[in-house]
């Protein structure tokens, strides 16, 4: 799938599970960190998840 010139792979299907996951958190996470600058992070999650950010990880629930 391409869009806007780049190709998208559903983290799935590119990761696998639970990689998948991990990479959700990690781009929620990171973008809270970065502050003013995560916006690369902000973008992979537009891209791959809908804009939707992990909400686990802002609770810190894992399972």
């Amino acid at each position: 799938m391409r869009s806007s010139g780049y190709l998208t792979v559903p983290p799935m299907r590119f990761f696998g599970s639970p990689d998948d996951l991990k990479f959700r958190s990690s781009m929620t996470l990171f973008r809270e960190a970065a502050a003013e600058d995560g916006q690369r992070f902000r973008l992979a999650l537009e891209r791959f998840f809908a804009g939707e950010p992990d909400h686990r990880t802002y609770i810190g629930g894992g399972n």
